[in-house]
């Protein structure tokens, strides 16, 4: 883990992954081989909200969707990666 985040959302019309956040660095996310961090997605109407490790990095609005599917995708910019997912949930916060 190099303290690096970005997030996409899938676009099941067309196939195409699609940034909604462009790539930047936190000194929240916890670096290095056998690093623990705890991400979370709030979606609020439109607003999504990433959270890594309790802190809020960044919100953004995207009304594309008004419902649909969540699930993680992880991957490497170089090098390998080892990715342990442990108690995924969903709430639903109404």
């Amino acid at each position: 883990c190099d303290g690096r985040y970005n997030l996409y959302r899938r676009d099941f019309r067309d196939g195409t992954a699609v940034r909604i956040l462009t790539l930047k660095e936190s000194p929240a996310i916890v670096q290095g081989s056998g690093a623990v961090n705890r991400i979370a997605v709030r979606a609020t109407g439109k607003q999504l909200s990433l959270y890594v490790n309790g802190q809020l990095l960044e919100s953004v609005d995207d009304g594309s969707y008004d419902k649909g599917f969540f699930g993680p995708f992880i991957a490497p910019y170089s090098g390998s990666l080892d990715i342990f997912l442990d108690h995924l949930r969903l709430w639903n916060l109404d």
